[in-house]
């Protein structure tokens, strides 16, 4: 008899332990279903603001905002913003609530005024293809054998810059490349550095005088995914 119940105890504990985490694992999908509404209903609020508006335009939505970045033959078309630490738009959306998703944004230490040499611009990877959910479709052949598709265009306080890709590349988590101003000298073997890491061969050139960009997104849970390019001439 003392068996039994012992039997029927344990297996009542079995039973509420699953029951846990089972909550535990619909609430997870719920809030994640939530985060992902939510980001979409953004959208809706920006779909008529191009990127070709003036970032004064966009600035009642976020004042936050300073541009915008696109990239071909991806899902990335989004305003940028910068915070003041580079973790408030990990956990928040571009009207400031609180969601997992995030935001695309821009380094907080980077001078948008007066550009650093390496401007660095950061977002979840998504598998909703959200935020920088679709960097990846830059390592797929049929992506980077397209050589338009190598220009990546931003918008910062209303300037227009177009950029050309030199170098991507996934790596086990390090912040080597996440240097924003360069001493002498220093530059050139940065540059050489990340270009020995891409895994497609852009035979873009960087002379000591060019900017760049770096986008960084994470690519599992060890690694992050990243990718440079170089301003060209503004005309």
């Amino acid at each position: 008899m003392k068996a039994k119940k012992l039997k029927t105890s344990a297996v009542f504990i079995i039973t509420f332990i699953i029951f846990i985490i089972l909550i535990i694992n619909l609430t997870k999908i719920l809030m994640w279903y939530l985060n992902h509404y939510k980001v979409t209903q953004t959208f809706t609020q920006i779909e008529k603001i191009k990127k070709d508006n003036k970032i004064d335009e966009l600035q009642h939505l976020n004042n936050d905002i300073i541009g915008w970045l696109t990239i071909k033959n991806t899902d990335i078309n989004y305003p940028l913003v910068q915070g003041e630490d580079n973790y408030y738009y990990l956990s928040h959306s571009l009207d400031k609530t609180s969601n997992a998703a995030g935001w695309v944004f821009i380094d907080y230490r980077n001078n948008m005024d007066n550009l650093n040499k390496n401007t660095i611009i950061y977002a979840h990877n998504r598998v909703d293809n959200l935020m920088f959910g679709t960097l990846k479709n830059m390592l797929k052949d049929s992506w980077l054998n397209n050589k338009e598709n190598h220009i990546i265009e931003t918008n910062f306080l209303n300037q227009t810059y177009y950029w050309q890709i030199f170098s991507i590349y996934h790596i086990k988590t390090t912040n080597d490349y996440l240097k924003i101003n360069f001493k002498d000298n220093e530059f050139i073997k940065f540059i050489q550095k990340i270009k020995n890491r891409s895994l497609y061969d852009f035979k873009t050139s960087i002379q000591e005088e060019d900017y760049i960009i770096t986008l960084s997104t994470c690519y599992s849970k060890t690694e992050r995914l990243v990718v440079h390019a170089k301003m060209l001439p503004i005309y």
